[in-house]
C-alpha cells in the first residue's frame, strides 16, 4: 500500500507475483508501455529477465538490510548469499545492460565489474 501512495499522479502501479508479472510483460498490449520493476530477490529478477524482453537491470540495493553470515559483500550496497551470487552471475551473462546504480549522482557500475573478483 505504501508503494501505491508514493506513486506520482498519472503513473499506474501493479503489484503481481513473478509469474503473473511475466504474463503482463509478455502481453502484446504491454509492448509500448515503459515499465519499472521492483523484485524481492535477484532470483526473481533473473526469472523475469529470462522470460521477458528486458532492456536493463539495475541491482541497486541487495542484501543491505538483512544480516546473513554467508553473505559476500561485493561493495557497500550489494551483499549476496551463494544462491544470490549465482543468480547475479547468470544475469550478467544476459544480453542486456546490467548495472549497479543506487542514485543518479553516483556513477553506474557494470555488474560484470562487481563480479570480477568473485
Amino acid at each position: 500500500m505504501t508503494l501505491k501512495m508514493a506513486t506520482p499522479n498519472g503513473v499506474k502501479v501493479l503489484i503481481r507475483s513473478v509469474d503473473d508479472a511475466i504474463k503482463v510483460f509478455n502481453n502484446p498490449k504491454s509492448e509500448t508501455v515503459k515499465m519499472f520493476v521492483l523484485t524481492n530477490s535477484i532470483q526473481d529478477a533473473l526469472k523475469i529477465a529470462t522470460n521477458c524482453k528486458v532492456e536493463s537491470i539495475n541491482v541497486a540495493n541487495v542484501g543491505r538490510f538483512e544480516a546473513a553470515s554467508e553473505k559476500k559483500q561485493l561493495n557497500a550496497d550489494v551483499g549476496c548469499t551463494p544462491k544470490e551470487l549465482e543468480a547475479l552471475k547468470e544475469i550478467a551473462k544476459l544480453d542486456m545492460e546490467t548495472i549497479h546504480w543506487v542514485i543518479p549522482t553516483n556513477p553506474k557500475i557494470s555488474v560484470k565489474k562487481l563480479l570480477e573478483n568473485n
